[in-house]
């Protein structure tokens, strides 16, 4: 499984990576902090999921994500969101953007984002 990790914090992007890595192994990781540095690793990195909240800095995710729908090569990338506004979103809502799942960052589990990101990337490894 190959993540592109968007997040503007570098605490909680470091954490994420370490508890995913601790629960897969062979999780591969690239990391952006925002919108721009995202888009500088897309095609070099080739990810199978992009894990995101959907507010990044002073710009929305979904910029990012619209843009990545506009061509052949990336529009198949699954997006699993992370963000403190779940329960207000519907998923539905942002199916047009490659969002197959929207997590809740206040309650959810690394092992439930593992599960997420391998599900959608079609990467059912276990450890």
């Amino acid at each position: 499984m190959k993540v592109l990790l968007i997040e503007p914090d570098a605490w909680l992007a470091e954490s994420l990576t370490t508890e995913i890595r601790r629960l897969d192994g062979a999780a591969q990781f690239a990391l952006a902090a925002d919108i721009d540095a995202a888009l500088g690793l897309i095609d070099d990195f080739r990810p199978t999921v992009i894990l995101t909240d959907l507010i990044l800095g002073a710009r929305n995710a979904l910029a990012l994500l619209g843009e990545l729908q506009s061509y052949l090569d990336t529009r198949q990338i699954p997006v699993v969101v992370l963000t403190l506004d779940a329960a207000r979103l519907d998923p539905a809502d942002f199916a047009g953007y490659g969002v197959r799942r929207i997590l809740d960052k206040a309650t959810v589990t690394p092992e439930e984002i593992v599960e997420a990101c391998r599900s959608e990337s079609g990467d059912e490894h276990v450890d």
